[in-house]
């Protein structure tokens, strides 16, 4: 049996390479045809792929030599019964057929693809590579050698060009600038370093320029810039990774790594719907036992911009704040914030805020004059929510001056506090009043007046008697009492109670017309009152910042 599937094997590699000779001899004679070389086929199925890539390397070849392309059936292998094979290859022959029928030599001659090595870099990161890496840009960002259609408010559509860092490590002592009003452009695959030299202000890329389009009603200067599989090295001198400025659609990553940023990994000026997705990043690693974390004022991700979407972003230990959103409508799916102590995630006076599915690890969610915010699904590890009504800028701000909590919900948040009650932390969320002019927190002015439709339910946590909602219910039953005392501070996150509703079951059907009623609350409290003594259940549901 094992000599029959050799025999077979090695006939269908003899066809496979006659077919090969017999093709490329049909259209004329020619000395060789290069094909890749492949391992040995293990059984049939490779058997029949190397027959596939060799009559498609074939074609190929005839191609670029100027000889008429035969029938994708010619190639097809009279023995190979296999429907999908040969509709695979079907499929590759048309698409090779669509490639080299549709390329003209001069946009044969655009279809840019850079590597640095073409531009005498070293890829070994041992020595600086800035002028063959700017070099390179120069030629990713040759308007005139793209012939495709303009973007957006003239924006020059590069038509795909790309740098392919071909996984080089290469030294750099200054940005690598994408301009303003240029677009359709990717840099990909390989690590950019710092060298001492750079400048501490700059990121190792920067796209855009801020305030450059301001006579545009999108305000952006550039669209659809691709940033993907890129090891991002700042080397605690470089201020950080990628500044974007004024862009519409750029993409930074997926599989992007970030660290020895001084000031953030990613920081977006202006612009909108930018997208992170699939990054790691941390200004230094957890080992590093030389760090002065007191000194750090590093962010991981810094959004000076509406409408971004972060999704699957690590920050890691350690990164003085995980994310910093100070723009609206941005939204953050799936972000992991184990970033050292601190703030993980910082939603700073701006509105229309979504967190959805995020994971808080052992860094507080901090939301300042929290204005039309939604936090669901998501788990604090031994951490908290802290809620700042205080806005420190003053002024007008989403919402309005003053303080301020208006339209947030918090929904469905699962919390973990078995360990930070040692330091503290033993609610899921928390206000937090600033005390200024010597004043406590006690004496700011912060009552139902400054807080309107908070929801805050269906929260879980490992200690119920952790978890502090907007809404909460108690029951009591008691025989022969006239008094129902109901202490609901435990369970509520502000101090006080604007509405009360109550139901009371009676034991004895004697009793079910003497008169009741709730007393307007104190504080957390309800009190419920029996004109007499009975035997009765009584259940309260009270509601707060409505």
């Amino acid at each position: 049996m094992i000599s029959s599937c050799h025999k077979l094997l090695g006939w269908i590699l003899c066809m496979a390479h006659l077919q090969v000779l017999v093709n490329g001899l049909l259209g004329s004679s020619w000395n060789s045809i290069k094909t890749p070389r492949r391992e040995i086929p293990r059984n049939l199925h490779d058997a029949r792929q190397l027959h596939l890539d060799a009559t498609f390397n074939a074609r190929k070849q005839m191609m670029k030599r100027g000889h008429a392309p035969h029938s994708s059936t010619d190639f097809a292998d009279a023995g190979d019964t296999s429907v999908y094979s040969n509709r695979v290859h079907q499929r590759r022959m048309q698409e090779l057929n669509y490639s080299e029928n549709s390329k003209s030599p001069e946009t044969s001659s655009s279809a840019q693809s850079i590597s640095p090595l073409d531009c005498g870099a070293d890829p070994s990161g041992k020595t600086d590579s800035t002028d063959a890496l700017l070099s390179c840009m120069a030629k990713l960002l040759n308007a005139s050698a793209h012939g495709s259609d303009p973007m957006a408010d003239k924006i020059v559509n590069l038509g795909g060009a790309t740098l392919d860092l071909s996984g080089g490590e290469y030294l750099i002592s200054a940005p690598l600038v994408i301009p303003k009003l240029v677009g359709n452009v990717r840099i990909t695959g390989g690590t950019l370093k710092a060298s001492p030299a750079f400048d501490p202000t700059k990121f190792l890329i920067e796209i855009g320029e801020a305030g450059c389009n301001e006579k545009i009603p999108q305000g952006v200067c550039n669209e659809f810039i691709e940033l993907d599989s890129i090891f991002f090295d700042s080397f605690h001198v470089a201020a950080g990774g990628v500044f974007i400025a004024n862009t519409m659609g750029a993409t930074v990553g997926p599989s992007v790594f970030f660290t020895g940023f001084n000031d953030a990994a990613v920081r977006v000026h202006q612009g909108h719907e930018m997208m992170l997705l699939f990054a790691w990043m941390a200004e230094t690693y957890w080992d590093d036992k030389n760090f002065n974390h007191s000194a750090s004022h590093s962010i991981g991700v810094d959004l000076q911009a509406p409408d971004n979407y972060i999704n699957n972003v690590i920050v890691f230990d350690y990164t003085h704040t995980g994310v910093a959103v100070h723009g609206p409508a941005n939204v953050l799916t799936a972000v992991h914030t184990w970033n050292g102590g601190g703030i993980g995630i910082l939603v700073n006076e701006t509105q229309q805020v979504r967190l959805l599915g995020c994971y808080l690890d052992y860094n507080t969610l901090t939301l300042v004059h929290p204005f039309q915010h939604v936090v669901r699904d998501s788990f604090f590890l031994n951490t908290n929510a802290v809620i700042a009504p205080y806005a420190p800028t003053g002024g007008w701000i989403p919402g309005g001056s003053g303080p301020l909590v208006k339209a947030v919900v918090f929904n469905g948040n699962t919390y973990a506090l078995d360990k930070s009650t040692g330091w503290g932390v033993n609610r899921s969320i928390v206000i937090e009043l600033p005390s200024t002019n010597g004043s406590t927190a006690q004496d700011l002015p912060f009552g139902p007046a400054q807080c309107s439709q908070f929801f805050a339910t269906g929260e879980i946590s490992d200690n119920p008697m952790s978890v502090v909602q907007t809404q909460a219910r108690q029951t009591q039953t008691q025989t022969l009492a006239s008094e129902w005392f109901f202490d609901f501070s435990e369970q509520l996150l502000f101090p006080w109670i604007e509405s009360v509703e109550y139901s009371m079951t009676f034991d004895d059907e004697s009793d079910m017309f003497v008169p009741h009623a709730a007393l307007s609350p104190s504080g957390t409290t309800v009190r419920v009152h029996t004109q007499r003594n009975v035997s009765a259940t009584v259940t309260v549901n009270v509601a707060q910042c409505l």
